[in-house]
């Protein structure tokens, strides 16, 4: 699922699947490394410009992994 998640969060934060937004929270923050932070950092950026209710420091796989200095 973490290969699909970013395209699914998208299609659920339009649609408003606040399981499918949290289920893809998950599968991002089990799949986080400092390859992928900068791309998914964006994802929750331009999800919470376009109108998304829960805001950027309310998805699951930033704030699991927002005390980890190796993404300083």
């Amino acid at each position: 699922m973490a290969e699909r998640a970013p395209e699914l969060l998208q299609i659920a934060e339009k649609y408003d699947l606040a399981d499918l937004k949290e289920d893809c929270g998950y599968a991002l923050a089990e799949s986080l490394n400092k390859d992928n932070a900068p791309m998914i950092w964006s994802l929750a950026n331009t999800l919470n410009e376009q109108g998304g209710s829960d805001g950027v420091s309310s998805y699951p796989f930033i704030i699991i992994h927002q005390d980890e200095s190796s993404f300083c």
